[in-house]
């Protein structure tokens, strides 16, 4: 006889409390989940992203304002002929670092 047992709400609970809810031995629970993952009949997928889709692009449109913030500041100091830019030229790759890793780390 199969049953069926939906998800805790926490679905990170340990196997103590699954055993408790289901009245068998934290043994017993960790047998089932072992055969259950190593026959491929459970799943087990974390969320990478649960707050949906806008939080990447929230980050991605960040990382291009930074860029475009630091390429304004290359040309102020360029206009005003201040020519050290060290400090600007490494915030301005770190800016560009970022906004890459965001753009190739991003799935849509």
């Amino acid at each position: 006889m199969a049953s069926r047992v939906s998800a805790p709400p926490n679905a990170r609970a340990p196997f103590s409390r699954i055993s408790e809810v289901l009245g068998v031995s934290d043994q017993t629970v960790a047998r089932r989940y072992t055969r259950l993952r190593s026959s491929g009949a459970l799943r087990v997928r974390g969320l990478t992203n649960p707050y949906g889709f806008a939080v990447p692009l929230i980050g991605i449109a960040a990382a291009a304002g930074l860029v475009v913030f630091f390429l304004c500041a290359v040309g102020a100091h360029l206009r005003a002929r201040y020519y050290r830019l060290g400090y600007v030229a490494m915030f301005l790759s770190l800016a560009v670092a970022t906004l890459t890793v965001t753009l190739a780390a991003w799935e849509p």
